[in-house]
């Protein structure tokens, strides 16, 4: 079984493709993973500025498909439910083994499941997930049943339980040392916590790194004009 994890939007763009003395012009593409239709737009300009259009679509399919669902992310300590769709495209009911693969998340349920597939229909197999660490975690959902089969493999952002939160403070030295107190939370995670210390002979030097914060905000306001 081939698992399926490229999925772009856009298969193949060649801007200079030239044609031969009957007006034609090819190419070899390689569609991505995604099971779906695709659309072809050619566009063709002559040196004396004629121009032509032709556009085609086209479905790509497979005689099994497996889709994994599940959401764009994680949070530590979540509990939720991860889904493959079995989606049998023959003329004959298929009995089917789904099965589980989970990198960076532990699954509470059975890893594998059996269900049978009618002719031209689907089923659904649910498995139970849980978010244990921060980091980035991969999911790989497959289906097979006899010589056919599929799978599909995605990543998934796993973010800390809590919120993004800047603290800033500072002090002045006083001979050859500064003191400097800072109240951290105290159910902080060790791993994700960042300290970062500047010195500078003048407050007016913090202004190096706000100006390129605040010109490439994506909010365009008076303060970017200015």
């Amino acid at each position: 079984v081939v698992v399926r994890s490229d999925f772009r939007a856009t298969a193949f763009w060649q801007p200079d493709l030239a044609t031969d003395a009957k007006g034609r012009a090819g190419a070899t593409v390689t569609l991505p993973d995604s099971l779906t239709s695709w659309q072809g737009k050619a566009r063709v300009l002559t040196k004396d500025n004629q121009f032509g259009v032709a556009d085609v679509s086209f479905a790509a399919r497979l005689p099994l498909t497996c889709r994994l669902q599940a959401p764009r992310f994680f949070v530590v300590g979540d509990t939720c439910t991860v889904s493959a769709v079995i989606q049998n495209n023959t003329d004959e009911a298929v009995p089917v083994s789904a099965v589980l693969g989970a990198t960076g998340l532990q699954i509470r349920n059975s890893k594998s499941e059996i269900r049978n597939v009618a002719a031209h229909g689907e089923t659904r197999v649910d498995w139970t997930v849980v978010a244990t660490g921060a980091g980035e975690a991969k999911l790989t959902a497959s289906a097979k049943g006899g010589k056919i089969g599929d799978a599909m493999e995605k990543s998934y952002p796993v973010y800390d339980h809590g919120i993004e939160k800047f603290l800033g403070a500072s002090t002045k030295m006083r001979g050859e040392s500064a003191t400097l107190r800072i109240n951290l939370p105290a159910a902080r995670r060790a791993e994700t916590t960042e300290l970062v210390v500047q010195v500078a002979p003048s407050i007016a030097v913090t202004m190096l790194d706000a100006l390129p914060y605040l010109a490439n905000y994506p909010y365009g306001c008076t303060e970017q004009t200015m």
